[in-house]
Parts: structure tokens; C-alpha cells; sequence
């Protein structure tokens, strides 16, 4: 039924959105990816969209990637001046930022997040070939990984076509055997509330369970 076509859109439900589809194999030696361009789409009525966008939005992208995660308030605080944010309004924007300390989990959860020295090889590789084929592309490393850098896309007129990050994430799920009250709490809170990616100076709110750290 495939045959003819190069890509596959996909709007996958239920449990199939914790499926990689494109690892499905096609014989011995290849998968479903090695052959087509698979999409994956919240609703197929995005292809009307996304074709109707892309006739419009320049070829632009950012990456991220070699994130230090350890906290260097100097260092950060450069790295966010320099994109023209003061320090009041990067206050403001994390006065609801508290988060719980973390004491259970995996060492990575107790001990703080590692240095992922090859992501910064990837970061580099990446905005190289996006830069050939004709990407305008950002790449933010090290104590310039920030938050307030990553939100700053799409405040321009048009959102990057390409977004690649290369860094640890997490997903917290419901908490059992810890008491009704928190199992009930756990529960309620939505997956995308329990999930995060982790950028620049992260481990000091991580470890330490405070507001993301102020200048």
C-alpha cells in the first residue's frame, strides 16, 4: 500500500505514541525508517497547515547542545544579558518556578545531571549541515544553553523550521507506596507537568529543590 511514496504522516493514539514505529522491521538488515520518511502528527488535518507554513518560513533552526548544567551565576548571567534580558525581567519570569527537592530515583536524580561531552560534537555537526543546506542556524552551547534562550524562539515573527536539542531529560511517574495524600497529588498532575529537559546551571535548582537561580 506504501508503495509509490517517500514519507508516511502518522497520527498515532493511545499506547502506539510509545511506540517507535520507525524501528519496525522491514527484513534482516533495514527498518521502516531506512525507507521512509516517517512524520509523526498530532491530528493528519495538520499536513493542510504545516504545507500551507513551510511555503512561507525561511529555512532557520536551533540547536542545543554541550549544556553545563552545574551553576556558574557569572557565567549565566553573561550569557542572558546578551540577549537583551535585564535581570528584573528574568526574576519575574521565575517567580513560579519552585520546584521539590529530589530525593529518590536514580543517582543522576540524587547526585545532580553529568556533562554530555558528545552532545557537543552532535550540536556542532548538526548546525554544520543545517548550514549548508541553507538553515539559518543558532547553535547554544555550554552557559549559553539557557532557558530564556530556548523561549526565545518563535518571539520573532516565525518559529524556527528545526529544533534539535541534545541534552538529559526526565519523566517522573505516578508516585506509588508514598502515602495517599501523594499518590492522589502525583496523580492529578498532567505528564507534561512531570517532564522537563534539563539546560544551563539546572543543577542548582535540581539538587537543591529552590526557584531557578537568580543573578
Amino acid at each position: 500500500m506504501l508503495t509509490g511514496g517517500n514519507t508516511i504522516y502518522i497520527s498515532p493514539s493511545g499506547l502506539l505514541n510509545r511506540l517507535n514505529l520507525g524501528a519496525i522491521a522491514r527484513d534482516e538488515e533495514t527498518t521502516l525508517s531506512d525507507r521512509y520518511q516517517i512524520r509523526v502528527l498530532s491530528s493528519t488535518r495538520t499536513i493542510i497547515s504545516q504545507a500551507d507554513d513551510l511555503a512561507t518560513r525561511e529555512k532557520s533552526a536551533l540547536v542545543f547542545g554541550g549544556v553545563y548544567y552545574d551553576h556558574d551565576s557569572t557565567a549565566i548571567e553573561q550569557a542572558v544579558r546578551s540577549l537583551g534580558i535585564s535581570v528584573e525581567e528574568r526574576q519575574r519570569g521565575h517567580q513560579t518556578s519552585e520546584i521539590q527537592p529530589v530525593s529518590r530515583g536514580s543517582r543522576s536524580e540524587r547526585n545532580g545531571w553529568q556533562y554530555l561531552k558528545w552532545t557537543q560534537k552532535e550540536g556542532d555537526k548538526v548546525n554544520s549541515l543545517l548550514s549548508a543546506h541553507g538553515f539559518n542556524a543558532h547553535f547554544s552551547t555550554g552557559f549559553a544553553a539557557t532557558e530564556e534562550a530556548f523561549k526565545l524562539a518563535g518571539t520573532s515573527p516565525l518559529s524556527p523550521s528545526t529544533i534539535h536539542l541534545a541534552t538529559h531529560g526526565y519523566f517522573f511517574p505516578d508516585q506509588e507506596g508514598e502515602g495517599q495524600e501523594s499518590t492522589d497529588r502525583n496523580a492529578q498532575e498532567p505528564p507534561m507537568v512531570r517532564s522537563g529537559l534539563l539546560l544551563a546551571g539546572a543543577n542548582k535548582a535540581w539538587k537543591e529543590g529552590v526557584q531557578i537561580p537568580k543573578f
